[in-house]
């Protein structure tokens, strides 16, 4: 018999309709073609949406090539059942079958020449049951699809005959995400394409909770990529547009590190764990931005480039030193470079253009010094994800070739316990005069302790506010 989560409601008359997942294949039915003379059985397309396939997660606004559930053809109408993906999401904006746009039904109105959409459920935990397939009584056959997005497709043949899978793309809002104040305090769950909050529910999503994240962190990084910047659209008309937007349609099966990985190359965000133990999200901006007062711990006497480095070391040329050496009294610094294979000079990237109605573009940038002095170029492909328009596409390819080829120096060393409330992301200040380094900057990428602190290993990368 059914599940409880198959019924709309229980013995106990408790809403249920929570079944989340494809059961129901309707059977064929005897038809007759308008202009037709005989019946015929109706083609039945059964579930491009494969069983165990992931369902399409949806963030921001986008066009999805939606998987059909499957299609019944009526003799005259194709009657489909369309996923959109995990919800709940804000709504539909476009369909599209075959090339040919379908509008959204009107009540009370015949549009069996023109086809409609209706939304049979946004993604709620209690779902909602398409009424075009029911018995003779008027019960439905269906499933609830709850906490999954479907949407009923109805085109007449000239569209699509229900013999073949018809092509259907869809442009909508997706999930609803769920954001904070400055002070911590839960906003509510709503549609949003910020960065900050997208990488927000991707690790709910995977088990964290709102006690292991720093909230407010997640909100000023949101209200850094938020921040409205002045750029040109695609005639040269000056526009402002958020600095960061993520636009992002998972659709195959793929780590949350990885999606988490490219957001935070898409919006210039780093993360680590804070002083008090938690996951907290920071924008990975200038000295002066992200450090402007003296960090706890910090040893500096005069800030560098409007801010405060969160620690100095130095080889002893300058009033700090903090540089362990090793024990047969050689310096611990080593300087290294990835090789030429690793450090390209030429990126590109695609993307969903929401200035063109988010069709699909590209781009692609070289830094041509670094291809002059080679002699050729290095290509590869951006790993940013959720890329909203070519301000930030630009903006994104140029830092992450900044920190390929004039950020291609790492200096690795050791230091004592002094280095205890550093953590990856901090900008230091490093003097090391055979090298011709005076208080360079340089961003902490990794931190290796020994035991009990007493020796900790530090690989930092050189530091440019520009990029």
């Amino acid at each position: 018999g059914q599940q409880r989560g198959m019924f709309s409601a229980d013995a106990a008359g408790r809403a249920t309709e929570r079944f989340g997942g494809f059961e129901f294949v309707p059977s064929a039915i005897m038809v007759r073609t308008s202009g037709d003379k005989t019946s015929h059985l109706s083609p039945l397309i059964d579930n491009s949406a494969k069983y165990n396939d992931p369902a399409p997660l949806v963030y921001g606004t986008g066009w999805l090539k939606a998987p059909v559930i499957f299609a019944r053809n009526d003799g005259n109408l194709t009657h489909m059942v369309v996923l959109l993906g995990c919800g709940p999401i804000q709504g539909v904006i476009k369909v599209v079958v075959n090339d040919v746009e379908i509008p959204g039904v009107v009540a009370g109105q015949n549009m069996t020449t023109t086809g409609w959409y209706n939304a049979v459920t946004t993604g709620v935990r209690q779902g909602n049951f398409n009424l075009d397939f029911t018995d003779s009584n008027g019960n439905p056959l269906g499933d609830p699809y709850g906490s999954l997005a479907v949407l009923s497709v109805v085109v007449p043949n000239r569209i699509s005959s229900g013999r073949s899978l018809p092509n259907v793309e869809v442009l909508l809002q997706g999930v609803q995400v769920d954001s904070y104040d400055a002070s911590g305090t839960f906003q509510g769950t709503s549609y949003s394409n910020n960065p900050a909050w997208v990488i927000l529910d991707v690790l709910q999503r995977c088990g964290w909770t709102a006690a292991d994240l720093n909230v407010q962190s997640f909100a000023t990084a949101a209200a850094y990529c938020g921040a409205l910047i002045t750029t040109t659209d695609l005639n040269g008309n000056s526009i402002q547009v958020p600095r960061y937007e993520c636009n992002l349609i998972v659709t195959k099966r793929q780590s949350a590190a990885t999606v988490v990985r490219g957001i935070r190359a898409g919006s210039g965000l780093m993360m680590r764990y804070g002083a008090s133990g938690l996951l907290e999200l920071l924008p990975e901006t200038t000295i002066a931005a992200q450090q402007p007062q003296l960090p706890d711990g910090g040893n500096s006497t005069e800030p560098l480039n409007g801010g405060w480095p969160a620690y100095e070391f130095s080889d002893g040329s300058a009033p700090f030193s903090g540089i362990v050496r090793a024990t047969n009294g050689a310096s611990t610094v080593r300087l290294t470079s990835r090789t030429v294979a690793e450090t390209y000079n030429r990126l590109s990237i695609e993307f969903q253009d929401e200035s063109n109605e988010y069709q699909q573009d590209s781009l692609s940038l070289v830094d041509a010094d670094d291809s002059a002095l080679l002699g050729y170029e290095v290509t590869s492909q951006s790993t940013a994800l959720g890329i909203a328009n070519f301000s930030q596409a630009t903006r994104v390819l140029l830092r992450q070739l900044d920190k390929s080829t004039k950020g291609n120096l790492y200096v690795e060393f050791q230091t004592t316990f002094r280095a205890q409330k550093l953590r990856p992301g901090d900008i230091v200040a490093l003097t090391y005069l055979k090298e011709g380094f005076v208080r360079a900057p340089f961003r902490v990428v990794k931190l290796s302790p020994s035991t009990d602190y007493s020796l900790v290993t530090i690989l930092a990368q050189i530091h440019d506010d520009d990029w």
